[in-house]
């Protein structure tokens, strides 16, 4: 198998496995606290972000990046699990 067709596989593998969502039998926990990491994002380049969930419909960002730190809030409108 010549390389470029191997590569072509790995990355089409790793992609279909990406977008293949999978499903738990069991119920799902609702997370209020997340942390994560960005590229090209409002840090820039990558940043470092913690985002909790503090109500129903607040939640509040702090992160770290490139050009230094990040504060942030944000208001959920919508009803039941349909936000924006």
């Amino acid at each position: 198998m010549p390389s470029s067709l191997r590569k072509f596989a790995l990355v089409f593998g790793l992609l279909a496995l990406a977008w293949n969502p999978l499903h738990a039998s069991y119920p799902q926990r609702e997370a209020r606290t997340c942390l994560y990491w960005e590229l090209l994002g409002n840090g820039h380049f990558f940043s470092l972000n913690i985002e909790r969930l503090v109500g129903s419909h607040v939640a509040l960002r702090a992160g770290w990046g490139v050009t230094g730190g990040l504060l942030m809030g944000s208001v959920l409108v919508g009803r039941g699990d349909h936000l924006l």
